[in-house]
């Protein structure tokens, strides 16, 4: 009997040891489906941010783009103004770029 009463403890044993790695793999199930949704859940985040930087990328280029032809038009625009309201007067002594000087003493038709 000593062998029936040893096989039966083993088998015993052997039950629990099952029953324990059952309960193991059913929880490392729920866990594998729980890492696998948050896996998905930041993947479509990632998505959603990825179209979002996409877009304020463009937005960006655009402003940039915008800046630079705003520059550019002051320059041409500062250009002009200098050319229209500087104009260089070689007898005076002025340079490019130099005010043109108004007389000291300007005079006032009908209070000279």
């Amino acid at each position: 009997m000593d062998r029936i009463d040893l096989l039966e403890s083993k088998v015993k044993e052997m039950i629990g040891v099952v029953q324990v790695l059952r309960n193991e793999n059913r929880d490392l199930k729920e866990q594998l489906a729980q890492a696998r949704e948050e896996i998905r859940s930041v993947g479509d985040e990632r998505q959603v941010l990825d179209q979002e930087r996409t877009v304020v990328r463009g937005r960006i280029e655009q402003l940039l783009g915008d800046l630079e032809e705003l520059k550019q038009e002051a320059e041409a625009s500062d250009s002009q103004i200098q050319t229209r309201f500087h104009p260089v007067d070689e007898n005076a002594g002025n340079h490019p770029g130099e005010m043109a000087q108004a007389p000291n003493n300007p005079v006032i038709p009908g209070f000279a």
